[in-house]
């Protein structure tokens, strides 16, 4: 059994004896480079580790801040591709104006309190810096400060760099409800507001908006936060080849004299101190000197594509078109300027109808508040409001305005022939009001056609009535 197991392990102690030198030569490069790899990758992560990518950690969202800042501040298409939307958004700025209803005493009240919270919170200048704000930082926080007596609201706004965290609803990872400021002893920190649906009721002492979240993110984020690098790279890109430029169009006098010393190199050279060539100048010298004008030659092909590219790159994700970002329409015309515009149109659109609810927000906890401090009377329902701002294409609601022209009478021709119910038609045309930002329910608009023709009614009964219970006028003559 012992001769056996001397005879296995033949062939191990042959290769151990010719070539355990080969061996530990190789351990040790592998071993060496094993380290060096773990040293490498030690601050390194995998991204399929990585527990939560919905939202910047806490020093990314800070660095964020002032990267965005930093770029608003220096690159020009960094502050347009931030400003511009905002112009488009906003037009010439938000109105809120209350609604008909029948109680004109609390339109006018109810008109009243809007009024006195737009000018405490100065939203007349302030609505544009907010709205451009909102899609610098990604998010916009307000802490709500409501006069005891009067129920008016004043709003501190909330610098985005001292919010430590946003906590959301444990049952409900789409609502925020905590925000922690830092520096601030409250661990626990401010209640959000948001509706509680039981009490039918806004509960919280901090507004918060944020955009460019995902359903179960926290925080906001900035709408160039994809694009820093790549605006960084095209100013420093731009930088260089203006540096570049300028070192072509320099030159150096090349002097060649032939045979001469030291002594004589150091006369010629203060002699061309003490007078420089001009311009349009002549230089007389003999044979032995020969003066040529060198330029640096800093090879390189023409740079235009690439900056074309880069430009291009930006552009698309930042969706607004090329010739609105840069100014120069190159290969668009009319009709393909106009398709490339579609898009933006849209997305300003979207982020318009996240500013008006965001208004419409905070004007509804203003009128529930002077509610509560007994300004008004009745309940929030009873002082409906619209928010009004202009359609951020111009054009297109030029193009609705016709049609809706034109489409109108068709309706009332077919609710008259009874080829359409008149049901049909109020939704058909409901439609159409709904693309110039008015919000229109069929059923309320019913009602009040009905009280308007009840008014009308009773206006000209009453006329009838005067008419005939008028006393004769008395005629003098002969």
């Amino acid at each position: 059994m012992k001769l056996i197991d001397n005879i296995k392990a033949m062939p191990k102690k042959i290769v151990g004896k010719f070539f355990e030198a080969q061996i530990k030569e190789e351990v040790s490069k592998r071993f060496t480079a094993a380290v060096q790899n773990e040293k490498e990758d030690e601050t390194w992560r995998r991204i399929t580790h990585i527990k939560r990518l919905r939202d910047l950690s806490p020093l990314k969202q800070d660095k964020m801040i002032k990267v965005v800042d930093w770029l608003y501040d220096r690159n020009p298409l960094a502050k347009k591709i931030i400003s511009l939307p905002t112009d488009f958004i906003l037009g010439d700025g938000i109105e809120i104006k209350m609604e008909d209803i029948p109680d004109k005493k609390k339109k006018e009240e109810g008109q009243e309190v809007i009024d006195k919270f737009w000018e405490i919170n100065e939203w007349e200048l302030k609505q544009f810096t907010r709205v451009e704000e909102l899609g610098k930082y990604g998010e916009l926080a307000f802490k709500v400060f409501a006069n005891k007596y009067s129920g008016y609201v004043m709003l501190g706004a909330i610098d985005p760099e001292r919010i430590s965290k946003v906590i959301p609803d444990k049952d409900n990872s789409e609502i925020m409800e905590k925000m922690v400021i830092k520096g601030v002893k409250d661990e626990e920190g401010m209640d959000i507001i948001r509706m509680d649906w039981k009490e039918n009721k806004m509960k919280g002492e901090v507004f918060f908006f944020p955009v460019n979240k995902g359903s179960h993110g926290t925080r906001g984020k900035s709408d160039i936060l994809s694009l820093c690098d790549w605006l960084d790279n095209y100013d420093r890109a731009l930088y260089t080849m203006t540096e570049r430029v300028s070192f072509l169009l320099t030159f150096v006098w090349d002097i060649l004299m032939e045979g001469a010393d030291d002594v004589q190199l150091q006369k010629r050279l203060d002699d061309l101190k003490l007078n420089p060539p001009k311009p349009g100048g002549y230089n007389v010298h003999n044979e032995r000197e020969t003066m040529t004008a060198v330029q640096p030659e800093l090879r390189g092909g023409d740079f235009t594509d690439f900056f074309k590219l880069l430009a291009t790159f930006i552009s698309g994700g930042s969706n607004i078109p090329f010739h609105w970002l840069l100014g120069t329409g190159e290969s668009a015309n009319k009709a393909s300027a106009k398709e490339m515009s579609e898009p933006i149109y849209k997305q300003l659109k979207r982020r318009q109808k996240y500013v008006i609810n965001m208004f419409r927000f905070m004007t509804k906890f203003q009128i529930q508040t002077a509610i509560e401090k007994k300004m008004l009377t009745g309940e929030v329902e009873d002082y409906p409001f619209s928010v009004i701002v202009a359609e951020p294409s111009r054009k297109e609601a030029e193009v609705l305005a016709e049609s809706f022209s034109k489409l109108m009478p068709s309706f009332a021709i077919a609710t008259m022939n009874d080829f359409m119910s008149k049901d049909t038609a109020q939704k058909l045309t409901t439609m159409f009001t709904t693309q110039f930002g008015v919000d229109v329910k069929p059923s309320d608009e019913e009602d009040k056609i009905k009280k308007q023709y009840e008014s009308k009614v009773h206006e000209a009964v009453e006329k009838i009535y005067k008419s005939l219970n008028k006393k004769p006028e008395k005629r003098t003559g002969k």
